[in-house]
């Protein structure tokens, strides 16, 4: 008896979690869903940017999101945003995903005017800090003690090589790579 209201209880937990953790997002460039947080997994489904979801549940660098028509599908976390993003179609095709990164990336930091660029946001997006003003970030100063704490952490060479000889490492001299055609 003990044993089911257990499981009673934690299936109450379970969905009421992951109540707690939908949030309205907007896919941010087109997509390929996935069956799975893998892209080992079959492709479910594909989704224009700007498709409006719901973030279910999250597993690593993917998010389990629900498309308006009821369908459950996973896709990678940098594709999708919280919030309502509206994409002009100047913006859908925007030369890959490091342009659009750094794209969406200047407009979320305000950089530049929204409006050029073809997104209109209509809730905060943050890229970096979160949950800190700009007047809080403005206010920030430097915490000394934990400065001098992570640089307590640093070796030195004298160290470095006492751990490799403890461990019975040897140094191995290896090629460099030859020079790519941009370097030369």
């Amino acid at each position: 008896m003990k044993l089911t209201r257990f499981r009673l209880l934690l299936l109450v937990t379970f969905l009421t979690s992951t109540k707690v953790l939908a949030s309205d997002a907007t896919i941010i460039s087109d997509t390929a869903l996935y069956e799975r947080p893998s892209i080992a997994s079959p492709q479910t489904l594909f989704a224009k940017a700007g498709t409006p979801v719901t973030i279910v549940s999250r597993a690593g660098s993917w998010k389990e999101v629900n498309i308006a028509d009821g369908s459950l599908a996973w896709v990678r976390s940098y594709k999708v945003r919280n919030g309502t993003i509206i994409i002009t179609e100047k913006e859908k095709d925007s030369g890959g995903f490091f342009s659009g990164l750094a794209s969406l990336s200047r407009k979320a930091s305000g950089l530049f005017s929204s409006e050029k660029k073809g997104y209109s946001f209509q809730r905060t997006a943050t890229i970096g800090v979160r949950g800190l003003s700009e007047e809080q970030i403005k206010k920030a100063t430097p915490n000394l003690a934990e400065l001098r704490k992570m640089e307590s952490y640093r070796s030195s060479r004298k160290k470095t090589q006492a751990y490799a000889q403890k461990g019975k490492l040897k140094a191995t001299q290896l090629a460099h790579l030859p020079r790519s055609e941009a370097e030369q």
